[in-house]
């Protein structure tokens, strides 16, 4: 399992204990449903780094604005299992979103992949994934691809190897997994990937000897090592999808004259390109500050994330910035403000390709923006639709776009039953609350 970071989140039974020792409870009405908030373990999702589509979609002229999103609680009992569940991706597909994670419990880990028409009923696929993880889910090609892990419960990175896995779909319900090279992806843990028109790129750490790899692989099955050289200082980076090939981004060491190397204050934000994962281009970053964790695609462009630790690396809530680039070359700064912090770090960005949407929080508050234009975010009133109730703050995971709004996902814990933790899906209707 892959945390934002890079560093391995080993599954192990242990991890139950003391998981309901922190409940702070609220209580949201939907029918006869009572929700209980509870505290999350730390995600053990792969970085969020690459929309689903690979953010490859055609420039045209930015789409219509939203005027207002209501949200509305989706039905939660798809993703209620003992033990704890997670939502780790999801994406707008075809004609539903898809939604991939997995459960742990104390007999086995379990993949899990669910579906909606709507972001509000949703469907868990009806065939048992023992010993799964899914954590990432892509387009690619004509289809769709889950990337994710064999494993079981109680083995966890230091404790034995962990086995890739890649599914594919070219319907969105029936899975298929891909034989890989077991040469060049057994025994991989993944630090870092993203997948698009140009294949897939891979960075992993070799669980046997150690040593990092890094592996494109083309849609017809066909996968290489591929040499970065010493490009990014054998640090780890953010990777996405571009119409021509790859971004990888992150943090690159500064040592002027005269300061020790590898000094905090001489860290700085940077962004590479690469066409065939080998040979890549460092961007050029007006104040790029001291790192850069996201990139999307918007209609008007690219649109960078990254924050300024401005010297206290291990600080929190580092100063937020955010640019923009027409090339992905050439980036320029644009305002983005400070978000409150929250277990997800204070902000959360996901885009279609041409839509970006940014949800954080401002005085206690929900905040919904949306940039289209690559130049400037624009607030969306929200509000919760009355049948949600009284209710406090949902603490969103990244939000997912489709054509009738933004779905997003809190996690929560039966009130009863302190380690049994499950998801709720709340869909963010653009323009008014959904038709009855």
């Amino acid at each position: 399992m892959i945390g934002p970071s890079g560093q391995s989140n080993g599954l192990r039974r242990e991890a139950f204990v003391g998981l309901g020792a922190i409940v702070v409870a609220i209580t949201v009405v939907t029918a006869t449903i009572v929700l209980t908030r509870g505290d999350r373990r730390p995600t053990a999702s792969l970085p969020v780094a690459s929309n689903a589509s690979g953010q490859t979609a055609p420039r045209g002229a930015p789409p219509a604005v939203w005027a207002v999103l209501t949200w509305t609680v989706g039905d939660p009992s798809p993703f209620d299992y003992p033990g704890v569940t997670y939502v780790t991706d999801a994406i707008w597909w075809g004609d539903a979103f898809l939604a991939v994670g997995y459960t742990i419990d104390e007999a086995r880990v379990s993949g899990r992949i669910w579906s909606s028409p709507d972001g509000l009923a949703w469907q868990l696929e009806p065939v048992e994934r023992p010993d799964l993880v899914f954590d990432r889910i892509f387009v690619v090609g004509e289809g769709v691809a889950i990337i994710g892990a064999h494993r079981a419960p109680d083995v966890g990175e230091e404790a034995g190897a962990t086995s890739l896995g890649l599914w594919t779909s070219t319907d969105g319900r029936t899975w298929a997994e891909s034989v890989l090279p077991d040469e060049l992806l057994g025994h991989q843990h993944i630090r870092a990937v993203a997948a698009g028109s140009a294949g897939w790129l891979i960075h992993t750490n070799d669980l046997v000897g150690g040593k990092q790899r890094w592996i494109t692989g083309d849609q017809r099955g066909s996968w290489r090592l591929a040499d970065v050289g010493s490009t990014f200082g054998g640090g780890d980076v953010f990777l996405t999808a571009s119409e021509a090939g790859w971004f990888a981004f992150g943090t690159r060491g500064v040592d002027p004259a005269g300061v020790q190397a590898g000094d905090p204050a001489d860290d700085r934000g940077a962004i590479w390109l690469s066409s065939d994962a080998e040979h890549w281009e460092a961007a050029s970053i007006n104040r790029p500050g001291t790192g850069v964790h996201q990139i999307v695609r918007v209609a008007g462009g690219w649109i960078a994330l990254g924050t300024d630790h401005e010297g206290c690396r291990r600080c929190i809530d580092h100063t937020m910035l955010a640019w923009r680039s027409n090339d992905g070359r050439i980036w320029s700064p644009i305002e983005i403000g400070q978000s409150e912090m929250n277990r997800f770090g204070g902000l959360v960005l996901s885009s279609d390709g041409n839509r970006a949407i940014a949800i954080d929080t401002v005085a206690e508050r929900v905040r919904v923006r949306e940039i289209t234009d690559g130049r400037s975010f624009r607030v969306i009133p929200n509000g919760f639709d009355v049948s949600v109730g009284t209710t406090d703050l949902p603490d969103f995971s990244r939000p997912y776009i489709g054509p009738m709004g933004v779905v997003a996902f809190d996690q929560v814990a039966h009130k009863e039953e302190p380690v049994r933790h499950y998801v709720v899906p709340y869909l963010g209707a653009a323009g008014g609350p959904p038709s009855p």
